[in-house]
Formats: C-alpha cells, structure tokens, sequence
C-alpha cells in the first residue's frame, strides 16, 4: 500500500547498479514531482522496502548477486509488497523469453535501453494516478467508516443518555411518592395527637411514627452512602470482625419483616471462628440489604435461607486462597434475564406487589460495599417464580486481634450510669433547639439554649457546661468558628463539644475535629444516639 504524504506525493523506487542509470532515471522523473528513492542492489531495494511503501518500482534486471528476477520473487514473497507495481528494465535481453518470465514474476511493463524519456514518465505517472486514485478511495472508505462509527457512537451515547433521563424521571418521582408515603401517616398522626389535647400521646401513633421516620431515615441514608461512594469519599472504619455476630445482626435487623409475611427464614453457619477485616456497619448493611430484598420478594408463607461458611483453605501467608461466604436464597418471584443483568445497577428495581417501596439502591450499595472490602456480591435465579440466590464473598482474616468491640450492648452498659449533666443547645432551628432541650431535660439534664453564633459563645464562656451540642450553619457565627473562638477563649476547660449537623461526609467530621469538637453525630439523631453523645466513654 502506497504511502500518501501530506503535499499527496507517492514514492517511486528505481533499483539500477549502475549509479550514472540512478541519476539519469531520477532527473526523468522529477517533472512527476514526486519522491524518488534509489537503491543499487536487489538486497538494498528489499531494505526500502521494508522501510517505505511506493506506488511504483523501476526494476533493473541486470544486477550482481541478486538479479531483478530474483529480487522480484522475494518483492511477490511478501504480503506488503504482493500487489507493487513493478515496470523491469533491461538493455540486454529483449527476447520474448525474458519478457514472457517478467510477466510471470507480476511485473506490469517491460521497458528497454535506452529509455525514451517521455515513455517512462508516461507508463510511471499511470501508476502514480493509479496510486492516488486508490488513496482517494481508501480515504473515502475510511471517512465513511468513520462516520459510521461516529452515527453508531452517537446513537449508542443518546440512547444512553435516554436511559439515563428516562431513570432520572422514574427515580424523582418514585422519591417524591416513597417520601409522601411516610409523612402522610406522620401527618395524620400529628393531627390525632392534636386533637387529643392534654392527653398523652397514643403508644400506637408514636410508633407509627418512629416507623416512618426511621424509613425517611434509610432513603436519606441510601442516597447519601451512593453519593459518597460514586465520589470515592466514604471510608471504611476496619477492624477484625466474627463474621458470625455479622450474620447474626443482619438477620435480627430483618427477621421482624419476615415473620410480619409469615416467612420462614432458616440460618446455617460455622462456629464464630471466622474473621474478616472490615467495617461492621457496612458489612451488617449489605447482609440487611440482602436479606430485606428476599423479604420484600417472596410472598406470605414463602421460606428464605441464609447459609454461610468458609471456602479455600489458608495458605502459609494466612489469606492466600480463604474466603467467607454468606447465601441469601428464597422461593419468591425470581429474576427475569433482562432484569438479572441489570440488578445491581442503581435505581433498577421491579416494584412487589405489597412491598414497602424503595429507591432500588439496596443491591447497587451491597455491591459497591462489596468491592470496597475487596470482595464480591453476585446474583442468580432459574427465571420467573423460581426463586433467586445472592451471594457475597470475602477475604479470611489472617488472625485475631484481641480488643474489646463497641457493641450495641457494651454502649448500652456505659450509659446506664451517666448522671445529669449542665448542657447547651445551640442551634438556629427553633423546634429543633426546643424539642431537643425538653428531651434531655426529660433525663434529667440542665439545659439551657442559644439560637445563634455569637449568643451561643458568650453562653458557653460563661456557663462552661458539661456538654454542648452545636449546629454547624449558625448564623453570625458558624459552629466551626464558634469551637475554635471557645477553645482560645477558655483553654483547658472540661466542656465537651458535639457537632450537631446534617452534614455527615468524614470531610465534615474531619474538618469538626480540627475545629475543636469532640464529638460529631448527624441530624436526625436518635435518643440513643444522642444520649451516647453526652457521654465521655461513648
């Protein structure tokens, strides 16, 4: 194939041992205004050969060593070169013989000594219009192609982003009807309890409630675990785990939901000895995630199974081929093939008759936490009606590090004892500042309140109080300001400060340490989590 300069040159070799035959070919040839490329030797016209692609070559056939004949052969012996035009040229044998073997050898012309100027530069220049004419057509074929993979890229791209707008749509207004879901019986339990005067508060519309709130809590929640990670800023906290007591919170988080549809839900496992290294939270999350999706799922009466185990053996580095597995299977509607591909993609869901909604992130966040642990969470199911089987898979531990866990329970026991303590609210948030001040003081603590920056400052100088939790967006002076101005104003002190916010990136908790807090939690806060947060030991 010919190479095509910038200018639309096309190469031209003349292969001749005679050097005075060189330059007068050469000096032939410039009217062409092309590039011409001489060599002595069949052995040197091989070399440029494998160095340059030409439109045409001028072939001596009389040459020592290797003849025009034999360099020919070696020219034809090559897929490179099979198809060049060669034109031989001869002052010696013009016998129908020699040229009957030119032809043979795929030579195109066959030209003889002397040479006729206006001959060669004709029979060349066709070659060399052949030569563009072909570039011409490999150029158009090329642009064409292009075009067409440009046509097929930009369907491709608006079909993806049609998909991706069209999800969009579905998943705002599947958020704005999973939000009302819950606030309606939150509103209505409000007006009950309004009307009920004086009376206390029905134990049944506090529940309700609680229950709705807690659901708002696990979209808010949702969202801003997938947001983090797409971001790369959610971080593990790891430690040693027994990916029994794993099992076992998941489950006990679930179980409720399963006997509420009168699901039989089985659980078969190894001892606690296995360990794996990750984050409790997340790993109990994925495990709930899971197991809520079988739930939600398989109908009334239907049977879930939790399996879990070791698999591999360690190797003399301890974690070499060893792996914990942990099987979620069900009886309930199954997963269609065109779905199945597509489950663990963000916002795909099929909505279950009866179910208690969502925002099809459950599966997308188990598996993002699942590479994050560097392991893997995959899905299978027969089809429709059929049942389906997700499985997660982690590395083994190495070997235990011996601590004492922050458990539920062992935070529950360091709170029994807390005694009443001088605490301040500062937050901008009436109802907030209000509801929270009267549930504190309900446990017996000294509450008093501030609303904004500056008051809240000279209120925590002057009262220097056990605890105080703070608001981040204060106005006339944020929280994070406000910390730093208490600390440089009251050095040394014992008041414990807890960031109270909505901001719940380890950015902001990082940006809170520095500030001068001691403790960050993230609205809403629950009375556990905030009876926690006046704690010392929590």
């Amino acid at each position: 194939m010919p190479t095509t300069h910038a200018e639309g040159r096309h190469d031209i070799l003349i292969v001749d041992d005679v050097p005075a035959n060189l330059v007068a070919i050469e000096a032939a040839l410039e009217p062409l205004g092309q590039r011409v490329v001489k060599a002595s030797s069949g052995g040197e016209a091989l070399m440029r050969l494998l160095e340059n692609s030409f439109a045409v070559a001028l072939l001596d056939v009389q040459m020592p060593e290797m003849d025009g004949y034999e360099t020919a052969r070696w020219i034809r012996s090559r897929e490179k070169t099979r198809h060049l035009p060669i034109i031989f040229v001869t002052a010696f044998d013009h016998s129908d013989q020699a040229v009957q073997r030119a032809y043979k050898l795929g030579a195109v012309d066959f030209l003889f000594k002397p040479l006729d100027i206006d001959v060669l530069r004709a029979k060349t220049s066709v070659f060399i219009d052949l030569a563009k004419a072909q570039a011409r057509d490999r150029d158009h074929a090329l642009r064409e192609q292009r075009a067409q993979l440009e046509n097929e890229a930009l369907r491709r791209s608006n079909e993806q982003l049609a998909l991706a707008d069209r999800r969009k749509s579905e998943f705002l207004a599947l958020l704005g009807h999973e939000l009302r879901n819950p606030l309606a019986p939150i509103r209505t339990s409000i007006d009950l309890m309004a009307r009920a005067h004086d009376k206390p508060a029905s134990p049944r519309l506090i529940e309700i409630i609680e229950r709705q709130l807690a659901h708002i809590n696990r979209l808010v929640d949702d969202l801003l675990d997938v947001s983090r990670i797409e971001a790369g800023k959610l971080e593990l906290r790891r430690e040693q785990l027994s990916f029994a007591q794993i099992v076992d919170e998941a489950v006990t988080i679930c179980r409720p939901r399963a006997e509420a549809k009168e699901q039989r839900l089985s659980v078969a496992g190894e001892d606690g000895s296995i360990l794996v290294d990750g984050d409790r939270t997340r790993l109990v999350q994925v495990l709930a995630n899971l197991l809520g999706n079988a739930v939600r799922y398989t109908p009334n009466g239907g049977a879930i199974e939790v399996a879990w185990g070791r698999e591999g053996r360690e190797g003399r580095e301890g974690r070499e081929a060893a792996q914990v597995f942990a099987r979620v299977s069900d009886n309930g509607i199954g997963i269609a093939p065109d779905v199945l591909e597509h489950v663990f993609e963000t916002f795909v869901q099929e909505r279950a008759a009866g179910d208690d909604g969502g925002l099809g992130l459950g599966l997308a966040l188990a598996r993002q936490l699942a590479r994050l642990h560097d392991g893997t969470l995959t899905a299978a199911s027969p089809g429709r009606g059929r049942g389906s089987t997700f499985e997660l898979r982690l590395p083994v531990a190495a070997a235990p590090v011996l601590g004492r866990a922050a458990t539920p329970q062992n935070l529950r026991s360091g709170l029994a004892g807390l005694k009443p303590l001088r605490t301040i609210i500062v937050d901008d948030d009436r109802d907030i500042r209000e509801l929270t001040a009267e549930l504190l003081a309900s446990y017996g603590h000294e509450v008093q309140t501030a609303h904004d920056g500056p008051s809240g400052l000279e209120l925590l100088c002057s009262a220097r109080p056990d605890v105080a939790l703070v608001d981040v967006g204060l106005p006339g002076l944020d929280g994070y300001a406000l910390a730093r101005a208490f600390r440089e104003r009251c050095p040394g002190g014992s008041t414990r400060l807890v960031a109270m916010t909505g901001w719940g990136r380890d950015s902001d908790r990082q940006l809170a340490r520095e500030s001068g807090f001691d403790r960050h939690v993230v609205k809403p806060v629950s009375t556990a989590m905030l009876l926690a947060a006046l704690s010392a030991d929590a």
